[in-house]
């Protein structure tokens, strides 16, 4: 989303009257956290809330998208906001921008009442990054609104979720989100919503992309290896030309796929994606559920060390065959 599209999304609504809301009462926070699943809008939210802010002439907490402040932050040239992301996609929030982050947030502002700084995703930061922007959460500038974006909130350190105004962002309901998805131009909306496990702008990017029809190869591939039917290091081949992060995710979202399996048989998005992965995932238990979910994490971390890409991929596939009897 280009930062001039600055409007919340149909299912942020809730949300965004208690910003609006907070704002007309003068009860701004100096720390918003946005906390929910990936693909539902909170980067979109955050650009909004930060646009408002900003905005000399808001209608109805809207920026105006006319006056000086808005033409500036249309133009990416505004001086009293700053969004802070990593470098590359998946990659780590790290000190140098966060030192950054705190000297600007000292300044003075130039256009209005307030400084307004968005990080995404917030678990990006490493210790040393969480560490430094803490002070920063304890001690805030007058007129600096942090807007942390995660994607993941137990990543979090406890002293960063606990100065911060939580919001959490949920799914939406399917028949909202397919809704939205329709007005896009999503022709199949329940299948794009299976494929980005109810997230609806996680189901527009794939779509768009192309990767529906992947995510569901990948599902049909881990239900044959799950049956012994192929073997991980096969799999490995195949799939290394789309890069082992890709592929992590995707895992990791057929794994909550599979929770929704076993929590309920009829669950439609799930039954959408992967019949054919629907079998085999639901004879596992839920203790070696959460073993692979334990091991993927552990490889998303490794994914940003310096890691052979083949051996990567390898074990992705071999996280799901861990036995039973091995699981602590």
């Amino acid at each position: 989303m280009s930062i001039d599209q600055a409007m919340p999304l149909p299912w942020q609504a809730p949300i965004w009257s208690r910003f609006i809301a907070n704002r007309r009462d003068g009860r701004i926070a100096h720390a918003y956290l946005l906390a929910g699943p990936s693909g539902v809008g909170k980067r979109q939210l955050a650009l909004t809330m930060a646009a408002g802010l900003l905005c000399q002439s808001p209608e109805a907490g809207l920026a105006c998208g006319h006056c000086r402040s808005c033409r500036l932050r249309i133009a990416g040239s505004h001086p009293d906001w700053r969004l802070v992301e990593p470098e590359a996609r998946g990659g780590v929030l790290k000190i140098d921008a966060i030192r950054d982050l705190i000297d600007y947030s000292h300044l003075t502002s130039q256009y209005g009442d307030h400084r307004v700084v968005i990080l995404h995703p917030a678990e990006a930061m490493n210790r040393a990054s969480a560490n430094a922007l803490l002070k920063t959460l304890e001690e805030p500038p007058p007129g600096v609104v942090l807007i942390l974006v995660s994607h993941d909130v137990a990543g979090l350190p406890v002293t960063i979720r606990s100065r911060c105004r939580i919001e959490r962002c949920p799914l939406p309901d399917s028949a909202q989100a397919a809704d939205w998805l329709g007005e896009q131009g999503i022709t199949d909306a329940g299948r794009a919503l299976a494929a980005a496990g109810g997230a609806p702008l996680a189901a527009r990017e794939m779509a768009e992309a192309g990767h529906i029809e992947m995510l569901e190869s990948l599902a049909g591939d881990l239900g044959e290896l799950l049956e012994g039917g192929r073997n991980p290091v096969e799999l490995a081949s195949t799939w290394q030309s789309s890069g082992s992060l890709m592929v992590l995710t995707w895992m990791q979202r057929l794994l909550t796929t599979a929770r929704r399996l076993q929590c309920n048989a009829r669950d439609g998005l799930a039954m959408t994606l992967a019949p054919g992965f629907a079998k085999p995932v639901g004879g596992l238990s839920p203790r070696r559920l959460h073993a692979i979910d334990r091991q993927l994490q552990q490889l998303r971390s490794a994914d940003r060390q310096p890691l052979a890409r083949e051996l990567a991929m390898e074990a992705l596939f071999l996280a799901w065959l861990i036995p039973e009897a091995d699981i602590e």
